[in-house]
């Protein structure tokens, strides 16, 4: 008897020594949780309070007053940063939950270089189905009519990077790669680089006969996108990479949007070449009209708010025309590792810039457009009158849908909340 009770109170023993075990494990498991929780929360707090001081965003006017080549660099370290928070970006704006105010705090960590490098991978791309083509020009046999499996492919490559070489053209000094999105100025560029290797003389004779009013606006025949050598694949475009600078032309999507529609949805009653050119555009009129929103304006075949609704709610970028489609799409931003990152709106300043940096000023013309380098110069405000009947929150939407572009090609959240307010202010007075 003796034995069995003490192997009894052995059992009750063990047991009670388990039970004080698991306890004492939780105890530790619980103080631990407090005191991680209590760490996180004094460690954000503390980076809310003051965040590392790493390179600040400027505000608009900082901006405008530092030096071009101190711009460039700001701009490239963003665009870095940006790239490897790439699919991250892309997936917070699709993502209604996120408001426009969850975008732009994201912004303001990118911009101001308050976080660490993403994980993500630099190079997303890949076009292995055309590796083993040769750089084609645009007029090439599969140029601008891109041939894909018999049938014109909706998969079919960008043409927007541009390599302009000694070999080719006597009068660039330094080779160089540009990227050149439409709507952003692109007609100007091309004008110009083709003077690098034909004259006036030879352009004329191909149909491209250029206008003394640089305000005009004018259609160029497709000859015109066939005289500087372009490339259709990352790979092809990388054979250059390193030897010389890579530069991409970009235009605040805001104002590129509406220029696109400006464009490529007026009628052209006068002038037939350009009416038959625009057709081309009439799938996306016919989707635009089924959007909510103002009949059209004279001269228009849908309105400005109907269109930039169809632009927010078509987000299929692989399909959508070039006009129209982001920037990161026609020029793939983290792909190419550009080195200056241009903005259409200060050309007065940057685009100068860039000729004397190839060695071309003297020999280049190139007239800028969309503004210039004084921050007091009313672009804001003349920009916003073109958005005065617009909603502010279609406005806000379009600034999702490009998210990207803003975050990598450097356009900050301040220009974002300055252009929107912009129009808030013209709307008002319109009261």
């Amino acid at each position: 008897m003796e034995k069995n009770e003490l192997l009894i109170r052995a059992s009750k023993y063990e047991e009670r020594s388990k039970k004080i075990a698991t306890q004492d494990k939780y105890i530790f498991i619980g103080i631990l949780t407090i005191l991680l929780v209590y760490f996180n929360w004094v460690v954000t707090w503390e980076y809310a309070a003051s965040p590392p001081v790493s390179k600040p965003f400027l505000t608009e006017q900082e901006e405008q007053s530092e030096s071009v080549e101190n711009r460039m660099n700001r701009r490239y370290l963003v665009k870095n940063l940006a790239c490897t928070y790439r699919q991250h970006l892309y997936a917070m704006a699709a993502d209604k939950n996120n408001t426009i105010e969850d975008l732009l705090d994201f912004h303001r960590l990118i911009e101001g270089l308050y976080v660490e490098p993403g994980a993500e991978p630099k190079d997303p791309f890949s076009w292995k189905r055309f590796d083993s083509m040769a750089p084609i020009k645009w007029n090439d046999k599969f140029g601008s009519k891109y041939i894909f499996k018999g049938k014109r492919s909706s998969l079919e490559p960008n043409f927007s990077v541009f390599a302009l070489r000694h070999a080719d053209s006597p009068k660039v000094k330094k080779d160089f790669l540009i990227c050149l999105p439409p709507k952003a100025g692109t007609s100007n560029w091309q004008i110009a680089l083709a003077k690098l290797s034909q004259t006036r003389e030879e352009m004329a004779a191909k149909g491209v006969v250029l206008e003394d009013d640089s305000n005009k606006n004018v259609f160029y025949p497709e000859a015109l996108y066939g005289f500087v050598p372009r490339f259709h694949t990352v790979k092809h475009a990388a054979l250059l990479q390193g030897k010389e600078k890579r530069y991409i032309n970009t235009r605040d999507p805001f104002t590129r949007a509406r220029s696109g529609w400006r464009d490529k949805i007026q009628y052209y009653p006068d002038d037939p070449k350009h009416e038959a050119n625009n057709r081309q555009f009439n799938s996306y009129v016919e989707k635009a009209q089924k959007e909510p929103g103002p009949p059209s304006p004279q001269k228009f075949k849908v309105s400005l708010e109907k269109w930039l609704r169809m632009l927010v709610h078509d987000t299929n970028d692989t399909a959508m025309n070039q006009h129209w489609k982001a920037q990161d799409e026609c020029c793939h931003f983290c792909a190419m590792d550009y080195e200056y990152i241009i903005h259409g709106r200060l050309s007065e300043e940057e685009w100068p810039w860039v000729l004397d940096k190839q060695g071309l000023t003297g020999i280049l013309e190139l007239a800028p457009r969309y503004g210039g380098p004084d921050p007091d110069s009313g672009w804001f405000h003349h920009e916003a009158q073109g958005f005065v009947e617009i909603p502010i929150d279609l406005i806000k939407e379009l600034y999702r849908r490009y998210y990207f572009d803003f975050v990598a090609g450097g356009y900050s959240p301040q220009f974002v909340e300055k252009f929107i307010s912009a129009v808030e202010e013209a709307q008002n007075n319109l009261r």
